[in-house]
């Protein structure tokens, strides 16, 4: 007779190594009753950026590191650019951004240029609030709809058509750019954030034909929850203008 240790399967058998491995690295201070107080999440943010955070519309993840940011640094706009190359300082960085206003906009569209796709990357997401009526920083975006980045042409999607986010009227007709995505970017990760978007718009017949090639067409699960959710909104408003 096999011993339950022989017999379990071997994915039972890397839990059990994982758990080792995890309780090897346990001291007094992670036992129960002897874990020091945790600074609350939001505390910690507002003071890694030297301040109050105004909005918390981008969330860093819970094991990102922070760096403070010196007070000169906070209040130069290419220089807060720049720290997105750093990853611990890429988000007080945003915060910094959004905080300056439009006076951040020059050096946030020159950073849409940079030659780190990071940089390219936070621009892209600062470029979501950070815009104006004008439509000027947000047709900077344009040209990083075809960026070599996936996480660029991600953003470039949300930032250029995300209503929801914006403190003014979006300037951009976005449906044709978006339509375009959803036919023929590469990553999965951005045709779906294109059919989210389109999800979320009002029906525009501009994009039903590529809605129902791209349920016909793709697999995933989550862009087809997307897809439904276009369509059925274009269904009530065919019904409801018959």
């Amino acid at each position: 007779m096999s011993s339950p240790k022989a017999s379990a399967s071997p994915s039972l058998q890397r839990s059990r190594r994982a758990v080792t491995s995890l309780s090897s690295g346990l001291t007094t201070a992670s036992l129960p009753g002897r874990a020091p107080p945790k600074v609350p999440r939001r505390q910690g943010i507002a003071a890694a950026v030297d301040g109050p955070i105004p909005g918390m519309w981008y969330r860093p993840r819970p094991a990102e590191r922070l760096e403070p940011m010196s007070t000169d640094a906070m209040n130069d706009p290419y220089a807060l650019v720049a720290a997105f190359v750093e990853k611990a300082q890429r988000y007080p960085a945003l915060v910094a951004l959004q905080a300056l206003g439009a006076a951040a906009l020059p050096a946030i569209r020159a950073g849409l240029e940079h030659e780190n796709w990071h940089v390219r990357h936070w621009c892209a997401i600062c470029l979501d609030r950070h815009g104006d009526a004008s439509g000027e920083a947000l047709e900077s975006l344009l040209p990083l709809l075809h960026d070599p980045a996936s996480k660029v042409r991600l953003w470039a999607v949300h930032s250029l058509s995300c209503d929801h986010c914006k403190p003014y009227q979006n300037p951009i007709d976005a449906v044709p750019l978006l339509v375009e995505r959803l036919e023929n970017d590469p990553s999965l990760r951005v045709r779906k954030m294109a059919a989210a978007m389109l999800a979320l718009m009002p029906p525009d017949p501009r994009a039903l034909p590529a809605l129902e090639q791209a349920l016909a067409r793709e697999h995933d699960r989550k862009i087809r929850l997307h897809l439904d959710r276009a369509l059925g909104r274009h269904r009530q408003a065919e019904a409801s203008a018959g």
